[in-house]
């Protein structure tokens, strides 16, 4: 065990991060500490999960795993608290199956998503694909996404200037040209698809894919650094290609968490409050507090996650998801004028109708940007105190 009081807490997480922000690296006596500190916390966090099943990888370090419908999952040790059931897994991978480019890439829950187990809803679903396979099959692949029947409909590709519908004349050019408009070292340009899906317990839902070209044999170089595997659950049956137990990648994920609760806490448009909170759950989750038994937490470590976790669960806040997940859906299918989401548009104009008081809205949303710069403090302080390792 290190000589460090606060090893395995908070505490210690947030100083292994403050550490690498300051010197650019771990001695390897460090990092080894860091690989043995995610090794614990995962046989901690197991079981922790709505089902109480995950267990802990005894190969891939960090990850807990199961199997759904023979498929083997990776869930990063500090989701399982908040992770989804079998129920909502089961509708999540078939969805992935519909919109993995190439079967056997890894497909990855991502984001918010991952926290469905506590969350009353979400507003959208989130994926993220890394592409290891040729990229000059990439084109051809999302060909095969195109123009379906349902219920998962392709709607766009976005790589770094407008969206481009899909399918739309001329789409696979367009295509074509933006994905070759990359560094040289990098397969293709990473890219997002847009689909609407009409599945399972989900319902009328917006889902993303981020999908990024990566070299096979080098799972952290190129485009790896658009993503964090931090926050990303393995569902499509593929192993992880990246490591949990790297401390720059950990220290640069949590400090991005930490600088984006302060960014939206300062964003004056509405959802901004909403994004802050939620950013602050990742933040703290990944700091390890709902598996922290020691007092370097601050009050109670655990109940402070369930203070955040109650917010977003309440009434305005799940009206206001709705209202997001409403709005992009419109927007998606806003220029498609035959009549494939005639059904969709009138089951959100029916939704649309739910109404709650703009100043009970307005007034929970102060009330969550007040609890976000309040938990933007607590974080200030648990990264100050921390100081570096020795």
């Amino acid at each position: 065990m290190p000589h460090d009081e606060a090893f395995g807490s908070p505490l210690y997480f947030a100083r292994v991060a403050r550490t690498i922000a300051r010197r650019g690296s771990l001695t390897p006596q460090q990092d080894a500490d860091f690989a043995q500190a995610v090794w614990r916390m995962s046989f901690i966090a197991q079981k922790r999960d709505e089902g109480r099943w995950l267990e802990a990888h005894k190969v891939y370090i960090g990850y807990l795993t199961n199997f759904i419908n023979s498929k083997e999952i990776f869930v990063p040790f500090y989701l399982a608290c908040v992770f989804p059931g079998r129920a909502v897994l089961e509708d999540a991978m078939t969805i992935a199956d519909a919109i993995v480019l190439e079967p056997g890439h890894a497909l990855c829950l991502s984001g918010s998503t991952t926290f469905l187990g506590r969350l009353a809803s979400g507003s959208d679903l989130d994926f993220c694909e890394y592409y290891t396979s040729a990229a000059d099959g990439i084109c051809a692949a999302i060909e095969t996404k195109s123009g379906g029947s349902g219920p998962i409909w392709l709607t766009s590709f976005k790589a770094g200037g407008e969206p481009i519908r899909v399918p739309s004349r001329g789409h696979a050019a367009r295509i074509a040209t933006a994905l070759a408009d990359c560094p040289p070292d990098r397969p293709a340009q990473r890219f997002k698809l847009n689909f609407v899906s009409i599945f399972g317990s989900f319902g009328d839902m917006p889902v993303t894919s981020v999908v990024l070209p990566m070299a096979a044999d080098d799972p952290e170089g190129g485009n790896a650094e658009h993503s964090f595997a931090f926050q990303e659950a393995v569902i499509s049956g593929a192993a992880p290609g990246r490591s949990l137990l790297n401390a720059a990648a950990f220290a640069r994920y949590a400090l991005w968490l930490k600088n984006e609760v302060r960014v939206w806490c300062d964003e004056p448009e509405r959802k901004a409050p909403l994004k802050s909170l939620k950013r602050a759950l990742s933040v703290f989750l990944l700091l390890g507090y709902p598996l922290d038994h020691s007092h370097y937490g601050g009050e109670t470590s655990e109940d402070l996650v369930d203070v955040i976790l109650a917010r977003l669960n309440a009434r305005e806040m799940i009206w206001l998801a709705n209202s997001l997940r409403i709005h992009d859906l419109r927007m998606q299918v806003a220029d498609f004028d035959d009549e494939t989401f005639d059904g969709l548009r009138s089951r959100l104009d029916v939704e649309a109708e739910e109404q709650l008081d703009a100043a009970d809205v307005d007034g929970m949303l102060a009330g969550v940007r007040e609890i976000a710069e309040a938990l933007m403090l607590i974080l200030n302080d648990l990264f100050d105190r921390a100081g570096e390792l020795p």
